[in-house]
């Protein structure tokens, strides 16, 4: 039975260390939503087994288990405190970095557009300084055919 509890503590604090992973919001979400249900699951299961040592225990030896599996859950449920502060920590870490994202896509999106206006711009600038030239060559030839008459 402790060892159940261990190996399930250990896979929980295997689960943990993934956490620290980048992930996106929503595997966030389902992940915390996997933690929390296997989180009560277990501490419903180790409450019922410690309420079971106790109701049974009849010598000092079944006392002391049961004060041990006490302890086991208060420093499981620690344990539970500590990765959901980890977790909550993580959400709003990820929640500044989206917001952050969104404001450069923002800027991104200005300057695309600003980019394009100058594009716009100079394309005209090009084809006007074309036709003035275009003009100046047809004035200096005239310039030029009336000074030959």
């Amino acid at each position: 039975m402790l060892k159940n509890t261990q190996t399930s503590l250990a896979e929980e604090q295997e689960r943990n260390r993934q956490l620290t992973k980048p992930i996106t919001a929503e595997k966030m979400e389902t992940r915390k939503a996997e933690l929390e249900i296997n989180l009560a699951t277990n501490l419903k299961r180790q409450k019922q087994e410690y309420e079971a040592i106790i109701s049974s225990s009849e010598t000092d030896l079944h006392e002391n288990e049961a004060e041990s599996k006490w302890q086991e859950l208060k420093d499981t449920k620690s344990l539970v405190i500590d990765a959901t502060q980890r977790l909550e920590g993580i959400n709003r870490s990820t929640e500044e970095t989206n917001k952050q994202i969104k404001k450069i896509k923002d800027e991104m999106a200005k300057l695309k557009a600003l980019e394009d206006t100058y594009e716009k711009t100079l394309q005209d600038e090009t084809k006007e300084l074309e036709q003035l030239f275009s003009r100046r060559s047809t004035l200096i030839a005239k310039k030029m055919s009336t000074k030959k008459r």
